[in-house]
């Protein structure tokens, strides 16, 4: 059921408005209050297309305004519409269409008495309203109780805190905005790991891979966006500190030098004595001009496994290190242990012996694991020969295991839970791929998460019988803020493009919120609603210079003043040439600084500006000062002159 219009009553910032949001139904909306009367006539604009967005996506429709003018209060309020508390919002009058069976339905929040084919009575407190609806022909006015099963998601990319703490048991609707993300990611986590943004950005991460797992082999959706193949991984390399054994016990100090060392170069530890050996081995490898052989590679991945290790061990004992209260712990190994085992056997006989971890290493030596097969894995290979902490992967699943075993690893950190942040031991990138498609994958991957979300809600989780919905109601707020103007361009097609893909076998509305000229150049005036200030009361502005926003030039938008008031150039340069105009309007100025005004003059972009500012210039400082001006320079290039000369005869002697 496709909204096509709204009629809302002290809701704050709106008093009384009204809104459309489909250019092909026109509703005109009459409360008479003293006849006790609403009449709603609708007619059908026969002049606007039917199917300009597809069958599948019915309707595109935008909120435009600036900041404050309450864009996404609105959003808010059609959120509320479908839950249970409906009735106890403002009064509102919603108009929505069902495409399918050329049929129009009412829903409303004025309590309704009796009805009739199409006439509806409702009343508000002790008033009787007789409500009269006038229909196109061809068209029939249907129940709200007979409207299709929906479901709305709901997204924004801002991180504003305003709703925190949020109450998760009032989201009737699926909510993938960043706000509520960040809290649902911490619930998943232990209660007391106080780095909330980390958790995001690795459950962030996490819906990034589904996403591409899902689509990787969809050709249809890669000729769309680019789904990214390669994966970077990079070891982070530890804060090294000049006080890090304060904190560790005596043992703890001996395992840890055992592996990377004591910090000075008598004692590097078996992890860099290696990584030294190697880098001898491909010193000599480069001058024999062998550096595509096979031994030469595997020298190469050799050494990044080793920084690996390091960093894992190195983390251990730096989380350990953090504070004093575990100084006299016995770590539970001794170095002895480790007589005729390999690196790689002793890492693992570490993490699994030492008795610090809240798990005694059993999450770290799941961890170890997963960062053993990344360099054993045939899809690993050098990313950087000048960074040696960093491998490329396209094992996708592999690389998803190292995230979630990295995160049970610094759970099990007793730091953790002792307000200390630990810093990660790895740290993932998606290769070759620019912000502008980190944005978009950012974007398709939580609305991929909403779509699972949907069919998880979709089951009854009593009697497992599915209810499946038909109708997707999708509200983006400001979804394009931070893009570039290229991706702006971009983002209205990609997202008409993927959406249907995400969440097929939906019919779906979309209702975006915007202050881009860009996403109104790419829809019908009739589709966009403009909220301006006016009189310090927030309207719907019908007074706007541009008629047909569709296909419209983004200069013409841009000059319209509901974008940009007060000109199209910056308010900095602006200041500096009405600056330079009160300075030629005043006959008393100083004209010692002519020559700096000129210079400012020269670097005005606009030609007929600077052109006709210089005319005015050079009326007012007249023929003879600019004679003054320009012999004061040939004095000064004389001088310059005159100093190279001399410097090159000093030279020449």
């Amino acid at each position: 059921m496709e909204i096509i219009y709204l009629w809302i009553r002290d809701y704050p910032p709106f008093e009384e408005n009204d809104f459309s949001f489909n250019g092909r139904f026109n509703v005109d909306f009459n409360k008479v209050e003293d006849a006790k009367t609403i009449t709603i006539n609708i007619t059908e604009n026969q002049l606007f297309p039917k199917n300009l967005f597809g069958d599948v996506i019915l309707n595109i429709s935008c909120i435009i305004g600036k900041n404050g003018s309450g864009k996404t209060k609105l959003i808010d309020f059609l959120k509320l519409i479908d839950t249970e508390d409906w009735h106890t919002i403002s009064n509102y009058f919603l108009v929505t269409f069902d495409n399918d069976n050329n049929e129009f339905s009412l829903k409303h929040n004025m309590y309704q008495l009796s009805e009739g084919p199409f006439n509806y009575q409702f009343f508000k407190g002790s008033k009787l309203y007789d409500i009269i609806v006038n229909l196109p022909e061809g068209y029939s006015l249907g129940k709200a109780g007979n409207q299709k099963k929906s479901q709305i998601v709901y997204y924004s990319p801002f991180l504003d805190l305003k709703n925190f703490p949020i109450k998760f048991d009032t989201k009737p609707y699926i909510d993938v905005s960043t706000d509520f993300l960040v809290m649902t990611d911490m619930n998943t986590c232990a209660k007391d790991n106080p780095d909330v943004l980390k958790i995001h950005r690795f459950k962030n991460i996490e819906r990034q891979f589904e996403f591409v797992n899902r689509f990787q082999e969809n050709l249809a959706v890669n000729t769309i966006i680019a789904i990214p193949e390669t994966i970077e991984v990079y070891s982070l390399e530890q804060n090294y500190d000049q006080h890090w054994r304060h904190n560790l016990s005596y043992t703890a100090q001996e395992v840890r030098a055992y592996f990377i060392g004591d910090g000075t170069s008598i004692r590097r530890g078996i992890l860099f004595d290696r990584i030294y050996e190697i880098g001898g081995i491909i010193h000599e490898i480069n001058l024999a001009g062998q550096t595509g052989s096979d031994e030469y590679r595997a020298l190469e991945i050799e050494t990044r496994e080793l920084y690996f290790l390091e960093g894992l061990i190195d983390h251990y004992f730096s989380a350990w290190n953090s504070i004093n209260y575990w100084k006299d712990f016995d770590i539970g190994i001794s170095i002895n242990e480790f007589d005729g085992m390999n690196m790689l056997e002793a890492c693992q006989h570490f993490l699994n012996s030492q008795r610090w971890t809240i798990d005694h290493g059993k999450s770290g030596v799941i961890f170890l694991e997963f960062i053993i097969e990344l360099f054993k894995s045939s899809y690993t290979e050098i990313s950087s020969y000048s960074n040696q902490r960093v491998v490329k992967t396209n094992n996708k699943d592999l690389v998803l295991n190292l995230i979630k075993s990295q995160e049970e690893y610094l759970k099990s950190l007793p730091s953790n839970s002792r307000n200390f942040k630990t810093y990660d031991v790895i740290q993932i990138d998606w290769r070759n791929i620019s912000s502008g498609e980190k944005a978009f994958l950012d974007l398709f991957s939580r609305l991929n998460y909403a779509n699972s979300e949907l069919k998880f809600r979709e089951r009854d989780k009593y009697s497992g019988v599915v209810n499946s919905v038909e109708w997707l109601y999708l509200y983006i707020d400001e979804g394009e803020i931070g893009f570039h103007p290229e991706w702006q361009k971009k983002y209205l097609d990609l997202l008409h493009k993927m959406v249907p893909v995400i969440f097929s076998g939906l019919k779906i509305q979309i209702i975006l919120t915007s202050h881009s000229p860009f996403i109104a150049s790419d829809l019908p005036f009739q589709n966009i609603t403009f909220l301006d200030k006016i009189d310090g009361r927030v309207k719907v502005n019908i007074e706007l210079n541009f008629q047909n926003t569709f296909a419209a030039n983004i200069h013409t938008l841009l000059a319209d003043g509901f974008f940009l008031s007060g000109g199209l150039i910056g308010d900095f340069s602006k200041k500096k040439i009405q600056d330079i105009i009160d300075w030629i309007n005043n006959d008393n100025a100083d004209k010692t600084n002519a020559r700096e005004i000129k210079k400012i003059l020269n670097l005005i972009g606009e030609p007929i500006v600077r052109n006709r500012l210089l005319e005015e210039y050079n009326r007012k400082i007249g023929i003879d000062i600019e004679i003054d001006m320009i012999d004061e320079e040939l004095r000064r290039l004389q001088t310059l002159k005159d100093d190279l000369l001399k410097r090159r005869d000093n030279a020449e002697t």
